[in-house]
């Protein structure tokens, strides 16, 4: 099968085997031999069991936790693939660690997702896949093209018994893209409703007693 700039090869690391097995099967281009070891003190190798040269390579690490290993781990690969002349480099990344500091909250804080996207490119990525971000802003950070899938739909989809809308309490903010996590005291919208015509209603019940009352 060719890509976009050759032949589709695949790699995937060590952080979800599984994940590069399935993906391998759904695409029909099997996995590309590589070796992934530690030095005495820790460090990562790795060896591309075939060559990559003029091939347009996917590789498959998630960046959950571990999360400094498995990034640093798919650092060293997408240096490996750059110095073996892979035509171009993609880097799937269905979790995107780090991604929770995109922006500065308070004085002296770091914006990590942007370090990381920096770290990426020099490393030798030239396009991302990611799945759901924590906030879409973190596309802007990348200087190569970047593909941010969701898998919200999909999931929306599959689940046989939809849970009527919920409103969250004031208390609690307004929700991300990603969901709402129901705070306490969270009431289905209807019930919501509900109590509010009694709230609105209840001015009139109380000058209806006070006329009785004269």
């Amino acid at each position: 099968m060719r890509g976009a700039d050759g032949p589709l090869m695949l790699l995937c690391g060590t952080a979800n085997p599984e994940l590069g097995k399935r993906i391998s099967e759904e695409v029909g281009v099997p996995l590309a031999p590589m070796e992934i070891t530690r030095f005495a003190d820790g460090e990562f190798d790795v060896r591309i069991g075939e060559s990559v040269r003029g091939h347009d390579v996917f590789v498959i690490q998630p960046t959950c936790p571990p999360v400094n290993d498995n990034y640093m781990e798919l650092f060293v690969i997408l240096d490996a693939l750059r110095r073996a002349s892979a035509a171009r480099i993609n880097a799937v990344l269905p979790y995107y660690g780090y991604q929770r500091k995109e922006k500065k909250t308070r004085a002296r804080d770091p914006i990590s997702a942007k370090l990381m996207a920096n770290f990426l490119q020099v490393a030798g990525a030239e396009r991302m896949i990611v799945l759901d971000l924590h906030a879409e802003a973190i596309q802007g950070f990348f200087d190569i093209p970047v593909d941010a899938l969701t898998a919200s739909k999909i999931l929306a989809s599959r689940r046989s018994h939809p849970q009527p809308p919920r409103a969250p309490a004031d208390s609690c903010g307004l929700p991300r893209r990603g969901g709402h996590r129901p705070c306490p005291g969270d009431r289905p919208a209807s019930g919501v409703a509900a109590g509010h015509h009694r709230q609105a209603s209840s001015p009139r019940r109380r000058h209806r007693g006070a006329q009785r009352h004269r």
